[in-house]
Formats: structure tokens, C-alpha cells, sequence
């Protein structure tokens, strides 16, 4: 299983062990995209903007050149913004309160994105995925 989204681990860990109650014989992977960056790419990435930890990192430097990358003609530049929450706590408030999620969605300096760093992360972390595959699935 391949999850884009940073606030769907505890979700997609619960459906693979709810699921894994009933199919037995049968081999599960969860690969969070982001945790396969490799560490010496990073500072390249957020150059100039500093790293902010993945759980910032929505619609911002990471996602925009991704999508850059994938779907140039989908990304409306003229209305990419840096933007960041009031407040950024270490733990987890259900429902979310208004002052951790500012209203434009964005989490960080998404005008930091491009379609190299795109590219170089996409390549990256799909090397990485086939690598996992292979050797987890022995293929």
C-alpha cells in the first residue's frame, strides 16, 4: 500500500491489521512516499526554506514539484503561496482547531517547488519503492 498522505498512517495501519485478521498467508507493505526521500536530498530540496519535518510539509515544497512534475498543466502557479499554521503542535487535536491548519490548506513555502526537485524526488523514491518490492517480495 502506498500512502501519500501523512495524517492516513494510523488509518492505513489499522485497515492492513483489521484485514490481516482475516486473510492469512499473505504479505502486507506500507510505504509512506516520504520516508523513502533519501536523507542526502533533502537539503537540496528545501534549500533556502529549511526543513520543516513531513508533518508540515503539506501542499508545499514536496507536494508542489511532485505535482509540478506529474502535471504541469493541473497546477494553477499563480496561486501557489508559502503559508504556515498559527501554531504547530507536537501532538495530534481531534477535531483539528482552526489555528493549526491555516484556511488555504498550505502547511509550508510551497513556491519553493519546482519540476527539478520533482523529478529528482519522484525518480528517488520510485528507485526505492522497486527496491523494497524486490526485497520484500523476493521478486
Amino acid at each position: 500500500m502506498l500512502n501519500g498522505h501523512f495524517e492516513n498512517v494510523a488509518f492505513a495501519t489499522e485497515a492492513v491489521d483489521l484485514f490481516l485478521r482475516e486473510v492469512k498467508d499473505i504479505k502486507v507493505l506500507i510505504v509512506n512516499w516520504w520516508d523513502q526521500v533519501p536523507e542526502e536530498l533533502i537539503p537540496e530540496i528545501f534549500a533556502g526554506a529549511g526543513f520543516p519535518g513531513w508533518d508540515t510539509e503539506h501542499a508545499a515544497i514536496t507536494e508542489t514539484s511532485v505535482m509540478l512534475y506529474f502535471a504541469p498543466d493541473l497546477v494553477r502557479k499563480d496561486k501557489i503561496i508559502d503559508d504556515q499554521a498559527k501554531r504547530i503542535p507536537k501532538y495530534s487535536i481531534f477535531p483539528a482547531p482552526r489555528d493549526i491548519i491555516p484556511e488555504s490548506g498550505v502547511l509550508y513555502k510551497a513556491t519553493y517547488g519546482s519540476v527539478e526537485k520533482g523529478e529528482k524526488i519522484v525518480k528517488r523514491v520510485t528507485d526505492a519503492i522497486v527496491e523494497i518490492v524486490k526485497r520484500e517480495f523476493k521478486v
